[in-house]
């Protein structure tokens, strides 16, 4: 079996990380309630307890949403 990063078991752990980032969005809202977020930016993440680099870069987000 595969070996889990942090680990060295076969089993899953849970790994806490934290997340910045920063960049630039814009909204589509359709019929005053529906709206498409569409993002783009710097992100990374980062491993707490071993602050190791897990992920970083340009990222794209977007998203479908009622907005009440």
């Amino acid at each position: 079996p595969d070996s889990y990063p942090y680990t060295n078991t076969t089993g899953p752990e849970y790994v806490p990380f934290v997340a910045p980032g920063f960049g630039i969005g814009f909204e589509i809202v359709l019929f005053n309630h529906f709206s498409i977020p569409v993002e783009i930016g710097l992100m990374g993440e980062v491993a707490v307890p071993t602050f190791s680099v897990i992920d970083a870069g340009l990222k794209v987000q977007g998203g479908f949403r009622y907005r009440y």
